[in-house]
Order: C-alpha cells, then structure tokens, then sequence
C-alpha cells in the first residue's frame, strides 16, 4: 500500500461525510483537498482546526498541491468558535484534528448547513468515533495505525533508544512542605515524621527526604484521590487526582534537566525537537524554543524548517497539526499518559527517512508504565536500551 493507494481508496468511497483516521504523515491535509477538488467544490469551504497559529500550515498545503486559488473560498474557524457558525451554509466541511469535536463543538456541527464533510484524524477515541457516527449517521470510516503504516512502508520504523534512569534514594535534595497555610517559618523534619506533622495543622513543615520518597509520597496522594473519586462519584476528587498526576509527571521531567542538556551538546550536529514538560523547560533545555510565550515561536520553527537551527524544544503547541521539515530526532523529556498526545509527537518525526526516539525516563515510576504502552507501536528488534550518554551518542552517530 502507498499514500496514493490511500487517498484513491478513501476518495473511492464516493461519500458525502468521510472520516479520515491516519497516522501523522500519510498525508491527511492532501487527501482532504484532493477530495475537494473531486467535488468540485464551488461554494463557501468551512475550516476548522484547534488553533489559530494552523492557519498558515493550511495555506501552505493549499499553495504546495495547487489549489491556491480555493483560498477565496475558505473560511477559518476554531473548535471553540464553531457555534458561530450555526445555520451558515457551505458547500464542504472540513474537520482537521476532529478528535477536538467536544460535546459543544459537536452540539454546533450538528446545526451546521453543507453538501460535504471531511473528518481528519490521527488519534480519535472509542466513544468520541461513536459520537461522531451519530453526528453524522451516512458517514463512511477509513482507519490505517501507525503499526500498518510502518509496515506497509508508508511511514519508516523508526530506531528507538530508551535511557532509564533512577531516582536518588540516598541524598536529602527534596523537600514536602507540609501545611502549607499555616503561618510562620516552616519546621525542618524527616521523612518518618511526616504523618505526626500533619497532624498539626497549626505549623508548617519542611519535609526533608530522598527523591524517591518524595515520588512515593506524592504517588500516595494521588492514590489517595483516585480511590476517592471511585468511591464518591466526586468530581472535585478527580481534579485533585489528575492535578497531582500532573505534577508528579512535571516533576519527573524537571528532573532530568542536567542530562538532556548534556545529551543535547553531544547530538548538536543532527535536527533535534525536544518534547518538553513545560514552557520554563522549553526555555532551560534550548535556544530556540517553540511555545506559546514566545514571540520569536514562529520564527522559529520557520528557520528549523529551513535549516538554519538544528535544535527546537516545545511545549504542547507542536503536538499536532503543524509540520516539520527532515526533523530526524525526537526526544521525550516529558513522558505523558495521553495516548492521543504521544501519538501526534511521534509524527513529528516519522517524516523522516531514517528517524530516531530517545525516551529518557525514570526506572520504577509511573513514567516506565507509560513508556512500556508507547512501544507496543514499534519493532522490538529496533528497541535499544542504553546506560550512558556516550553510548547513546556513539550509536545515534551511526544513523
């Protein structure tokens, strides 16, 4: 199977409402458009993506397969501001990233007036696809995974090296502060003492203790919501777990600040993004960082594209929809539960000929949970694990 096998596939369903569920890669943006050449739309084109910052990258596509002169027709529009658009009428609907079609986007599409759908996508749900067939009951599915497309030779398999590293159980370098309201300068205590201190809710405390008793301390928090939430029904113990599964997540990635950026000096030579954790991680592990404070972002990625830089780090604002020009390594700072996240990352380097996925992580932390699903996608006889920086570097220097 080829791209063009694809889009011939997908365009030979001969329906008015498509979805389109692809890899990051294969090729989306163009089959949308050649379907609209197809139709020969002549009416108002509906786009709608996630963010804004995606209008250009859909300009670009539309002059780099020859339909400039479809621009006139289009109109732009977010998820967010899709209600606007109740009762207009189009001649064609193009969803880009549709897995952002929330209750809300949904209850407005559904008011929406075209001959044409077209529903993009590279990570969709279970339950979001079921909505999405009721939204649309005449629509007609087409699905490759990333698995089939590597091994269709679509996308190529990547080389993934896995860095694990392992939290400090010796040395005092962290600190819980325990009621933290409480007024007055915090007491110093250990570890051991934690429990007795929160019993005293009028004094604040400074929990001296290893990094790995403070992850097994916040790993107890989160438990402790998580149980909550299933035995009430609660949603505020919800936001309460999943804020501390963020923060222990944040915490993880800040933790390996010193070896990336030691990494990152050995691989200067090879196009490099760096997923990162936050937008203060962005700005410590690179130069030129991608994020949604920066103001020289564009720019940015820009002459990334153009080959002037090597190296970007980014937050978030990367994930999906914006394209990348022979980006050949990818490396995961930040480690994230989001199957739908992780997948839109990897497409940022599967583009390439010959790409490779560093994974730094943290040995016996939630984190190898999440690293252990994320390579069920690839070939285990491309799997390399490495114990040091040179290692890695010697072994990524031959790719």
């Amino acid at each position: 199977m080829t791209r063009n096998d694809i889009r011939d596939n997908i365009l030979g369903l001969n329906s008015k409402c498509i979805l389109a569920e692809l890899p990051t890669g294969v090729g989306k943006s163009k089959i949308a458009l050649d379907y609209m050449n197809e139709k020969q739309v002549k009416g108002n084109i509906l786009l709608v993506i996630p963010k804004l910052v995606l209008i250009e990258n859909w300009k670009e596509e539309f002059k780099k397969w020859g339909y400039e002169s479809y621009l006139s027709q289009v109109i732009f529009t977010t998820y967010i501001s899709l209600p606007k658009h109740i009762d207009k009428q189009y001649e064609l609907v193009i969803f880009d990233e549709c897995h952002h079609l929330s209750e809300r986007a949904r209850l407005a599409a559904e008011n929406l007036k075209s001959e044409y759908y077209i529903l993009l996508s590279a990570t969709i749900k279970k339950q979001l696809k079921q909505d999405i067939k009721l939204l649309f009951p005449n629509i007609d599915c087409f699905k490759i995974t990333i698995r089939q497309a590597i091994e269709e030779e679509i996308l190529p398999d990547p080389k993934v090296f896995l860095v694990p590293l392992y939290l400090n159980e010796s040395s005092l370098s962290e600190a819980i502060i325990i009621n933290a309201k409480a007024a007055g300068k915090p007491q110093d205590i250990y570890f051991n003492q934690r429990f007795s201190a929160r019993k005293i809710k009028n004094k604040k405390f400074r929990c001296l203790c290893t990094q790995k008793q403070y992850y097994d301390d916040l790993s107890c928090t989160i438990e402790y919501y998580k149980n909550l939430y299933f035995r009430t029904n609660n949603k505020a113990f919800y936001f309460q777990w999943q804020q501390k599964a963020g923060e222990r997540l944040k915490w993880l990635s800040g933790l390996k600040d010193a070896v990336i950026l030691h990494l990152l000096s050995k691989l200067k030579n090879k196009r490099t993004l760096t997923f990162c954790n936050s937008i203060a991680q962005t700005e410590v592990l690179g130069k030129y960082c991608i994020n949604s404070q920066n103001e020289n972002a564009a720019q940015n990625l820009k002459d990334f594209n153009d080959g002037k830089i090597k190296h970007i780090t980014a937050c978030q604002i990367l994930n999906e929809g914006i394209n990348l020009t022979s980006c050949q390594c990818g490396i995961f700072v930040s480690i994230n539960s989001s199957e739908i996240m992780v997948k839109q990352k990897i497409g940022r380097i599967l583009r390439h000929k010959n790409p490779i996925i560093i994974i730094v992580y943290y040995k016996d932390t939630r984190e190898e949970e999440i690293v252990n699903t994320m390579l069920q996608n690839y070939n285990p006889d491309l799997i390399t694990t490495v114990t040091n920086i040179k290692e890695l570097y010697d072994e990524v220097s031959n790719r």
